[in-house]
């Protein structure tokens, strides 16, 4: 069975996955009846200035943090990682969009540009990358073949506090902080990463100091090992955990749009989760006007769309463990 056609699912549906391919066609039948679909199917365009901005932002924070080091001394080390491990953090989006080849028009150059300013100084195969994200996607939901799931029910019982302690403080995530997809490629995936490192220490060094490669090679990995990877695992509990395996529209959570804690979490847009399971071909600059024709959807406005990260009645770290209210509410009911 394949799946939505040009603007469904990037990859081929398989059998076990026709769930996912009946949410997205029920959507597509209801902005068709809208007459909406057309301005959904709009958001689809590829803009390449709009990614290689991104791209160029990013780098430029991370330039200033390092130089900030370099000039005033290592008391400016704390901002500088908060600001590195955020920057981190939005590359990784950016490389999630690449996977969709949704930075440029041109898959070549998509490839080219991810690979180049994204994945290599990250550590990351995107071709490993892509193969994995996609598995995501085509199997949603299912504990053995989704390469993202973290739906641990009896650990959700437990608590937000167990749920995140388990995903950032394990040696597999903590050595995937430090190493990347690093011992799990082979040489020819791992020689151009090694190759992009050499050639930026040694044109940082050869620019400024070799005292300035290794400032920054220093807080690249402090910085991946602390605020990135910190982050990444609240934010890949946040996706799914705590809802209902089965569907997309029931196993995945949107995030909130204005909290100040979204350009932390979720840079680059990246907080529309259910939006892009919906529509994984529209990048990440679209996303929000996407959410907005799909909320005349009844089905996608009654999903789960969280309004603050810690506080209210709609919090992120509070759906991850709604399952403990249905389950009080249950043994209520049954007693």
């Amino acid at each position: 069975m394949t799946g939505a056609g040009e603007y469904g699912p990037t990859v081929d549906a398989s059998s076990d996955t026709e769930t996912h391919v009946v949410s997205i066609s029920e959507m597509w039948r209801f902005m068709r009846k809208a007459n909406l679909d057309g301005q959904l199917k709009a958001l689809h365009r590829k803009s390449s200035s709009a990614a290689v901005a991104a791209v160029a932002f990013d780098w430029c924070i991370i330039a200033l943090a390092c130089t900030g080091v370099w000039a005033l001394g290592w008391w400016a080390v704390p901002a500088a990682l908060v600001a590195i491990g955020n920057r981190q953090r939005a590359l990784v989006v950016l490389i999630h969009d690449a996977s969709h080849y949704l930075l440029h028009p041109s898959k070549r150059v998509n490839d080219w540009l991810a690979q180049v300013a994204l994945c290599w100084p990250g550590f990351v195969s995107l071709h490993k990358y892509r193969s994995l994200h996609n598995q995501h996607h085509l199997h949603l939901g299912d504990p053995v073949l989704d390469t993202d799931f973290l739906h641990d029910e009896s650990l959700i019982r437990k608590g937000a506090w167990a749920l995140y302690t388990a995903q950032a403080f394990n040696r597999t995530t903590l050595r995937g902080a430090l190493f990347g997809m690093l011992g799990n490629l082979t040489w020819r995936q791992t020689a151009p990463i090694l190759f992009w490192w050499c050639t930026a220490l040694l044109f940082i060094g050869t620019l400024l100091s070799p005292w300035a490669a290794v400032v920054f090679c220093m807080l690249w990995i402090s910085a991946r090992l602390t605020v990135q990877h910190l982050t990444i695992s609240f934010v890949i509990i946040s996706d799914h955990v705590g809802l209902t395996p089965g569907s997309i529209l029931g196993f995945t959570r949107n995030h909130p749009p204005n909290s100040p804690f979204t350009c932390l979490l979720h840079p680059h847009e990246n907080g529309w989760h259910l939006t892009h399971h919906l529509l994984p071909g529209v990048p990440f600059y679209r996303l929000r006007a996407a959410h907005r024709l799909l909320m005349t959807w009844p089905t996608y406005s009654a999903a789960e769309h969280c309004e603050s990260y810690f506080l209210g009645s709609r919090t992120v770290v509070g759906s991850w463990c709604r399952l403990n209210e249905r389950s009080t509410t249950t043994t209520g009911a049954t007693a």
